[in-house]
């Protein structure tokens, strides 16, 4: 079992608690939702700090995959701290779209 950082990501704040490998996943998400609010339009994504792609955190599976590679992770990074990165995608992709919005208005305004 290792302990390690989760840095949840709610907007341009970094909320930061620490866990145990062994964690349920009922007791995770309750942790994550208590910070990012409404369960009902949550969807979790995650990744190890420093790596590339984002995973789905939505379901015990996904939680138990990511877990694993922190494992894996700690047992041969044992100079480094390993931590997880938590995020919601559907605010993500709000805001990604609101940019979108923006810079296409943006556009017309200087096209005419």
């Amino acid at each position: 079992m290792f302990a390690f950082q989760i840095n949840v990501l709610d907007g341009e704040q970094r909320k930061t608690f620490y866990v145990d490998t062994e964690m349920p996943w009922v007791e995770f998400q309750d942790r994550i939702i208590r910070i990012l609010g409404d369960p009902q339009k949550i969807q979790l994504a995650g990744r190890i700090t420093g790596e590339g792609g984002w995973g789905l955190l939505n379901s015990v599976e996904g939680l138990g995959r990511i877990m694993q590679r922190i494992v894996q992770k700690a047992y041969n990074a044992r100079t480094k701290a390993v931590a997880l990165e938590v995020k919601d995608t559907a605010v993500s992709l709000f805001f990604k779209k609101q940019k979108e919005r923006q810079l296409t208005w943006y556009n017309r305004l200087i096209r005419r």
